[in-house]
């Protein structure tokens, strides 16, 4: 199923001519009933994941003419009906933590990055978490970037191991931090805010 939404200054008449036009010659298909992800009767978990084995592990190197850049995508399962228990919150502290033997001290040290950006993106079908890396000359070379990768996944696993060690501590701190957040955060200057 396909929606048109137009905004113009054209008349209504032009805005239907115009739609017309672009789009009366796209096929009408027969859509299934959309995907259904994620259920209460699921628990929350997707029935049929978005990314099977099949479509993991790819790698795709596109020339560009700007600061090389690696990006790692890992699609989670859904977190959104996790929001108290903060996952991602967790993962976003542990993987942006710059501190000595962090994951991006680490890579910088060897001169392999410049820096190393952290985005998520939640929905009801799947949490999407990027990791983005700035590369310099050497972390663009092939070497470089199959090392940050090995290091990635080893920084990662480290994570998985210490789990119950490290974790009660970190979301004490997180939540400790997230209090202090809330209570001096300014009233917004409008509605619209």
């Amino acid at each position: 199923r396909m929606n048109l939404v137009m905004i113009s200054n054209l008349s209504m008449a032009e805005q239907l001519r115009t739609a017309h036009k672009y789009f009366d010659d796209i096929p009408r298909g027969n859509c299934d009933a959309r995907a259904n992800f994620a259920t209460k009767e699921s628990g929350g978990v997707a029935a049929h994941p978005p990314f099977d084995a099949q479509h993991l592990g790819q790698f795709v190197r596109m020339g560009t003419n700007s600061t090389p850049a690696l990006w790692i995508m890992f699609p989670l399962a859904p977190t959104v009906a996790k929001y108290k228990e903060g996952p991602i919150q967790y993962l976003q502290y542990a993987l942006g933590y710059a501190g000595p033997s962090s994951l991006r001290s680490q890579l910088k040290q060897r001169g392999l990055i410049s820096g190393l950006g952290i985005q998520v993106d939640e929905t009801s079908a799947a949490t999407m978490l990027f990791l983005m890396f700035g590369l310099t000359p050497a972390g663009a070379e092939e070497a470089g970037v199959k090392d940050i990768v090995a290091n990635t996944f080893s920084y990662l696993n480290l994570l998985k191991e210490e789990h119950s060690g490290e974790v009660p501590a970190v979301y004490d701190s997180l939540q400790r931090m997230s209090k202090v957040s809330f209570d001096y955060t300014d009233a917004p200057d409008s509605v619209m805010d």
